[in-house]
């Protein structure tokens, strides 16, 4: 019997075969539907939070001239892109990574 790793869809092959296909999709799902509703509320609640801080920081980093912000403006576009961080990486450009406006 020959099963591949899991990150890629898994196949188990018995006599010449396909017995049955997994993706992480299935096992994703499976996860998903053993949430109670409160947690599935949570996790809604913080992804929603997250998404929305990335794209305040987003937006404030590429109006914000390049001498107003601590360190360079693409290594913070690049981390607040890729990084997921649950809503900390966007709070600390937010609050640390800006230097305050001199107007």
């Amino acid at each position: 019997m020959n099963t591949f790793p899991a990150h890629r869809p898994s196949v188990t092959i018995a006599a010449n075969r396909v017995e049955s296909v997994t993706t992480r999709g299935d096992t994703l799902t499976h996860w998903w539907r053993t949430l109670s509703a409160g947690q599935r509320a949570t996790v809604v609640t913080v992804g929603a939070l997250d998404a929305s801080l990335r794209i305040a920081a987003l937006v404030d980093l590429a109006r914000r001239p390049a001498g107003q912000v601590r360190g360079p403006k693409w290594l913070w576009a690049v981390s607040l892109g890729v990084v997921n961080s649950l809503g900390v990486l966007p709070l600390a450009y937010l609050i640390r990574g800006r230097r305050p406006d001199r107007g």
